[in-house]
């Protein structure tokens, strides 16, 4: 597993929410591209929205990578345990779970917060499909779209793309603008593409489907290790506005506010991204840049937040259900079949129970229980 992040990381925020009806109103020299075909605006939609510095440096320098490499050293300590008896049994007859997929594993304010490329294509309510393509150091140069991208994407269209976004045709320096802008943490100077963002571009170009989720998780967990790197500087924090989101989901901001510590849901925002970048870029002139009628205007308003989330579910055993409902019973709260939140059973291992810790004390069931149990058993299968 891996070591922690340094804890001086400093919160980059300049991922930058994309006033797109600027840019309609002031580009119309190319229409054939239209990152909305890639079903991204839910993730444009999130980054007009706060960031909590204080909650993202918390979980910053806790984050661990839990991948198949982490899995298999867990498993073999498990074995090393007792050799003899656990030598070839499964993760499950040790009592390990499954690994499924790679893990960013941390905590923010004593919560447990575990992220997936997953949970990413959850939270953004986005496809967790589409082409992804990502090259180690030197490798990009031998992939097979060089030549189209640099017949796509270049000035000079019969040499190698160069890591110069200046070299570039108009429409994909806007493209690179919004994609450092918006998609990746920057790397080296705002002029530097490497070869994983010119494939990028080149995507976004010619209308390729990409697999957004996939694209975030890895560079977060590159600039996880990067953090932990005992000889490279300490990055910005990678992706605030997205780990504020998943705070605020997980009603993490919430409990927070519910105990009056406002200190810690300090704000900051990012700039937006508006037709001015077209002036920036050099592709109309300042007395030509229209302003909409109707800007994008900072979003203060948040989706609501369950207050009653479901605390029982009908996979629970049996003395836990008819427990909790004794419990609420004598509290003067009727619970019936309709408040008990139906899941498949292979769904168990897969949740995480909301119940208040409370004390209950073990009472062997009586004939009354039982009928009282039978008669629950018989409303839920009904349902």
């Amino acid at each position: 597993m891996e070591g922690t992040s340094s804890p001086s990381a400093q919160v980059d925020c300049s991922k930058i929410p994309i006033d797109t009806l600027s840019k309609e109103t002031n580009f119309t020299k190319n229409k054939t591209i239209n990152i909305s075909e890639q079903e991204w605006m839910n993730f444009f939609k999130i980054l007009n929205g706060p960031v909590y510095p204080i909650l993202v440096k918390d979980f910053w320098p806790r984050c661990e990578i839990y991948d198949e490499h982490a899995a298999e050293i867990e498993y073999q300590m498990k074995v090393a345990e007792d050799p003899e008896n656990n030598k070839g049994k499964s993760r499950k007859d040790l009592g390990l779970s499954e690994f499924k997929e790679t893990e960013i594993r941390s905590g923010v304010t004593g919560y447990k917060a575990t992220l997936t490329q997953s949970h990413i294509a959850k939270l953004l309510n986005i496809p967790n499909n589409g082409v992804f393509i990502t090259f180690k150091p030197g490798m990009g140069r031998k992939s097979s779209f060089v030549g189209r991208i640099a017949k796509k994407c270049y000035l000079q269209e019969d040499i190698e793309p160069s890591n110069k976004v200046k070299d570039m045709k108009d429409t994909q320096r806007l493209l690179a603008r919004i994609m450092l802008g918006s998609f990746f943490p920057r790397e080296g100077g705002t002029d530097q593409l490497s070869w994983d963002h010119r494939h990028f571009i080149y995507f976004l170009t010619v209308g390729t489907r990409m697999n957004l989720p996939a694209y975030i998780f890895h560079h977060l967990c590159k600039s996880i290790r990067s953090a932990q790197h005992p000889t490279k500087l300490t990055p910005q924090i990678a992706y605030p506005r997205l780990l504020s989101d998943l705070f605020y989901q997980c009603a993490v901001t919430d409990r927070i506010a519910r105990t009056q510590q406002m200190d810690l849901l300090e704000e900051v925002r990012a700039l937006f991204i508006d037709g001015s970048v077209f002036v920036m870029l050099g592709l109309i002139k300042p007395g030509s840049l229209k302003h909409p009628t109707q800007p994008l205007l900072e979003n203060i308003t948040k989706e609501p937040i369950p207050e009653n989330p479901p605390v029982l579910f009908s996979n629970e055993p049996p003395e836990v259900i008819l427990a909790y409902i004794s419990m609420m019973k004598a509290e003067g709260i009727r619970i019936t079949a309709a408040d008990i939140a139906q899941v498949s059973p292979v769904d168990k291992k897969k949740r995480k129970r909301v119940i208040k810790e409370v004390k209950i004390k073990k009472r062997p069931l009586t004939k009354h229980h039982h009928l009282e149990l039978e008669l629950l058993r018989s409303s839920l299968l009904m349902k």
